[in-house]
C-alpha cells in the first residue's frame, strides 16, 4: 500500500458584496468579487478543459477553442449554465471583454439578465429584472 500524497486542486473564493436597486418597475444588482484562485495538479491542461466547458454549454467548436484560449483559467470563475435557459454574447465592457447573459423562456421574477466580466483581479456582475442590456451595460460601463 503507497503512502503517496496525489496533488490536489484547491480554489480559493473571496467574500462577494452585492448592493440592490429600484429602477422603475425592475431591480437592479451590482455584485463583486476577488477573481478566485484555483490550483491544479501539473499537467492538467486548463485551456482544453476550458475548452470542452465551453462547447458542453453550447458553444460552438470554433468559439470555444478561440475564447479557451484566451481565458486564465485559474483565476476565473465559470459559470454553467443550460443553453436551453440562458442565451449569450460577447460584449466590450469599459475596455474589458464581459458576457451578457439572458434568460429564454417563462418569467420567473428573479434576475433575467446578467453582465458579468472580469478586470484587475475583481469579478463584476450587474443583473437585473425588468431592465434592458443597455441599461445593464450602461450601470456597467460607469463602474470603476
Amino acid at each position: 500500500m503507497c503512502s503517496c500524497r496525489r496533488p490536489r486542486s484547491t480554489a480559493d473564493i473571496g467574500f462577494i458584496v452585492t448592493q440592490g436597486y429600484r429602477v422603475g418597475n425592475g431591480t437592479l444588482i451590482v455584485i463583486q468579487s476577488p477573481s478566485p484562485a484555483l490550483t491544479m495538479p501539473e499537467g492538467v491542461d486548463l485551456p482544453r478543459m476550458g475548452e470542452a466547458l465551453l462547447r458542453v454549454l453550447g458553444m460552438s467548436d470554433a468559439d470555444a477553442r478561440r475564447l479557451a484560449q484566451q481565458i486564465d483559467w485559474t483565476s476565473t470563475l465559470i459559470i454553467p449554465l443550460p443553453t436551453n435557459l440562458v442565451q449569450f454574447r460577447e460584449v466590450q465592457v469599459d475596455g474589458s471583454t464581459g458576457l451578457v447573459l439572458e434568460q429564454t423562456g417563462q418569467d420567473t421574477g428573479e434576475p433575467d439578465r446578467f453582465v458579468i466580466w472580469e478586470r484587475g483581479g475583481i469579478v463584476y456582475a450587474v443583473s437585473g429584472h425588468n431592465v434592458s442590456v443597455d441599461e445593464l451595460l450602461q450601470t456597467a460601463d460607469s463602474m470603476k
